[in-house]
């Protein structure tokens, strides 16, 4: 269960099936980032 009244930094991204790529040297994932949480620490 995820606390409401916590900030979240954002979610991470990956497929199902886990896949390796050999441009990148290593598994596929993506970060989708909060931009209020970029605001509150001012980065």
């Amino acid at each position: 269960m995820l606390n409401a009244k916590a900030q979240r930094e954002g979610v991470v991204l990956r497929p199902a099936a886990e896949e390796f790529d050999a441009d990148i040297g290593g598994r596929l994932s993506f970060k989708a980032i909060n931009p209020k949480f970029l605001l509150k620490y001012d980065e």
